[in-house]
């Protein structure tokens, strides 16, 4: 299923750019992947995939649900 994700950095601020990413969550390969039109970005997933939740890449970026 795909989502809108808002950009954040770890410390909790909203990253300078406006836009948006749309991807698709994977578990593949045991681990979280988060699939975009651009990239595979591997991470780590907090809470449900299926309901609100926070995937985070190796960067330490925060992708959350728009």
């Amino acid at each position: 299923m795909q989502n809108t994700y808002a950009i954040f950095r770890p410390n909790g601020e909203r990253e300078e750019r406006r836009e948006t990413v749309v991807g698709t969550l994977f578990f593949r390969n045991d681990r979280w992947e988060l699939e975009t039109p651009d990239a595979v970005l591997p991470g780590t997933l907090r809470g449900h995939p299926h309901e609100a939740h926070v995937f985070i890449d190796e960067a330490g970026l925060e992708y959350r649900i728009a």
